[in-house]
């Protein structure tokens, strides 16, 4: 992934950042629940800290932006160095 001016894009064109528009939430304390199975799961986009409150888009092969974007936050957990990620709970199978 490359980052220019508050933007990045993968290689692959599929994962789009741009910066924070609403509130930035505080850092995520404790785990993230997911209800995945059959045709939905999710995913963990881990990014460096520079990216913190900055939000990421994604979408299937080829569809038009529908919206799905999640915030990049501190994620912390005792005992455990911090790391940030977004976290996309429901997405359906597919490309």
């Amino acid at each position: 992934m490359t980052v220019t001016e508050g933007h990045a894009q993968s290689p692959d064109s599929h994962l789009h950042v741009h910066p924070h528009v609403e509130a930035a939430p505080g850092p995520s304390h404790g785990a993230v629940i997911l209800d995945i199975g059959g045709s939905v799961g999710a995913a963990v986009v881990v990014a460096p800290a520079r990216m913190d409150a900055l939000e990421i888009e994604i979408r299937p092969v080829g569809a038009a932006w529908d919206s799905t974007h999640v915030a990049v936050r501190k994620r912390q957990q005792r005992g455990q160095p911090e790391v940030y990620a977004a976290v996309f709970p429901a997405l359906t199978s597919g490309a």
